[in-house]
């Protein structure tokens, strides 16, 4: 009985010296960013988190536009979570929202 040794490398069919445009090529993999919230912050980063369905999005000929978060809902979550200073807490989710908003609507 013959086995085939795995050193031996396998047969190529050439594909790997096909170029393509580069729009046919898979985009490379994004890397998740690590960062660091600072404990001060850390109330209004979980309430920008629960508000993550609640962006008020425009849309026209050039595409999707981000205009902000919905501050209804913000406000509900916070009062909802009885946060004990309310307004500290919805002006630093309005600062991490303007950081937002300066990257989800570069194009």
């Amino acid at each position: 009985m013959s086995r085939k040794s795995t050193s031996e490398p396998e047969e190529s069919d050439g594909s790997e010296f096909i170029l393509l445009p580069a729009s046919a090529r898979p985009p490379p993999p994004i890397e998740p960013d690590e960062f660091c919230v600072h404990p001060s912050n850390w109330v209004a980063f979980q309430v920008f988190e629960m508000c993550q369905t609640q962006w008020r999005i425009v849309t026209g000929m050039s595409g999707a536009f981000y205009q902000g978060l919905e501050y209804p809902s913000v406000i509900a979550v916070i009062n909802s979570l009885d946060i004990k200073k309310p307004n500290k807490v919805f002006n630093h989710v309005r600062l991490i929202e303007a950081g937002a908003l300066s990257e989800i609507n570069v194009k």
